[in-house]
């Protein structure tokens, strides 16, 4: 008997080490989980406000990221409860006081009322899990590092039809985004500004508010496609098939800082719309057809994020009508110098608000009207050549990326 009692304490501290331990272990997975995505979402938010291309307040964007993070956490239960935003979720911001080109963000999320099962006979009642992760919001401008994006098949010149100053004899007297040998973005209030495009041809003249199809085809990703099925007419054209894919869906064309470009020789016009649009999951051209709505307004002189609400036709029925940080329709677009060798200096994350029709007021009664868009966010390439190509996947030119994760033991009085 005196045996078997003995046993039963070291059966007992097993069942304690095993089932205590083990579950405790999962639920702190869970949390590291749930803080990496939390920071990560708070990053992406930097990225929202401007911060990144040196516009907007920091304070606001700060607020964002928070507003990110929370609303992550508020969908990601930690052992059965939502956690407690006061007591429970630490949100601070390391470095972003020395720099607003790559603001970080940390997430501590802490629960310490697990209850215990075995251990109970230890007087171990409760145990404390915690999880810490921090994310940066990486502007990759002047560097030749990777610019993740969703790339289409379309290049604007490195004019900024939106500024006359500093005005330059090759975009004919008006400003360029980015400096192309420093890649500094000449006027960072680009950010949250609408432009209509203009298709233009070879030949035709390369200056501000157009944009060129760049050939050869891109190579489409049609198993990348999450336009198809979502939205009304999602029809290849029989002419260009592949420039319509590679709008409609991803690509797997690179293009990369110091790559020469070259435009297309026809009109493409119709495929565009027809693509762009199902792209964006509109019914039709114009605004108010069912695609995302990019919104941002003039603030005290600052420009604050520039917000996306989901449309009607977002392929999530969840968030239809609600605010979200992603959207089909932003995509990524070279920037080129114009003359006689056209190569890449830059990349503009740009939101498409429409498909506009020839001669449509709303996007400035012009000709060959191509689509509207919002500018996002500016990189630049610095004068580099090379380096890591932009490809056809991800969704940003500004890189959302996790620095640093870790979390406590996971058994704590």
């Amino acid at each position: 008997m005196l045996l078997v009692a003995a046993s039963l304490v070291f059966i007992v501290a097993m069942a304690a080490l095993a089932i205590d331990l083990g579950t405790l272990y999962v639920v702190r997975s869970d949390m590291q989980r749930t803080a990496d995505a939390a920071a990560l979402a708070g990053a992406r938010a930097f990225v929202d406000s401007s911060i990144t291309s040196g516009v907007g307040v920091m304070s606001d964007a700060q607020d964002l990221a928070s507003q990110y993070v929370q609303l992550v956490i508020a969908n990601s239960p930690i052992a059965g409860r939502t956690l407690n935003g006061t007591t429970e979720i630490s949100i601070t911001f390391p470095g972003t006081g020395i720099s607003q080109t790559n603001p970080e963000i940390q997430v501590t999320l802490t629960r310490s009322d697990l209850p215990t099962f075995f251990a109970k006979i230890w007087g171990t009642r409760f145990q404390t899990v915690s999880a810490k992760a921090t994310a940066e919001a990486y502007n990759p401008s002047g560097n030749s590092l990777p610019v993740a994006s969703s790339i289409k098949p379309w290049a604007l010149p490195n004019c900024d039809p939106n500024h006359a100053s500093p005005g330059t004899t090759i975009c004919q007297g008006s400003a360029q985004f980015v400096d192309p040998t420093s890649g500094t973005v000449l006027n960072p209030d680009i950010i949250g500004q609408t432009i209509n495009l203009q298709e233009r041809l070879v030949g035709d003249v390369e200056g501000p508010g157009v944009y060129f199809n760049i050939v050869p085809n891109f190579d489409p990703d049609v198993s990348i496609c999450p336009a198809l099925g979502n939205a009304p007419a999602c029809i290849p054209s029989l002419d260009h098939a592949n420039y319509y894919d590679a709008i409609q869906c991803s690509t797997n064309q690179t293009v990369r800082c110091g790559q020469a470009l070259y435009a297309a020789p026809e009109h493409r016009i119709a495929d565009m719309q027809a693509a762009t649009s199902c792209m964006i999951h509109a019914n039709g051209l114009g605004l108010n057809q069912g695609q995302d709505i990019f919104a941002s307004a003039s603030v005290s002189g600052t420009i604050p994020p520039v917000t996306i609400t989901a449309g009607t036709n977002n392929p999530s029925l969840a968030v239809r009508s609600s605010r979200v940080t992603n959207s089909d329709s932003v995509v990524t677009v070279p920037l080129f110098e114009p003359g006689i060798n056209r190569v890449v200096t830059g990349f503009l994350q740009l939101g498409v608000t429409e498909v506009c029709n020839s001669n449509t007021p709303e996007c400035g009664g012009l000709p060959l009207s191509g689509p509207q868009v919002v500018v996002l966010n500016v990189a630049g390439c610095g004068g580099t050549t090379g380096g890591y190509p932009v490809t056809g996947s991800g969704t940003t030119p500004v890189t959302v990326r996790l620095i640093a994760n870790g979390s406590a033991p996971p058994l704590g009085r």
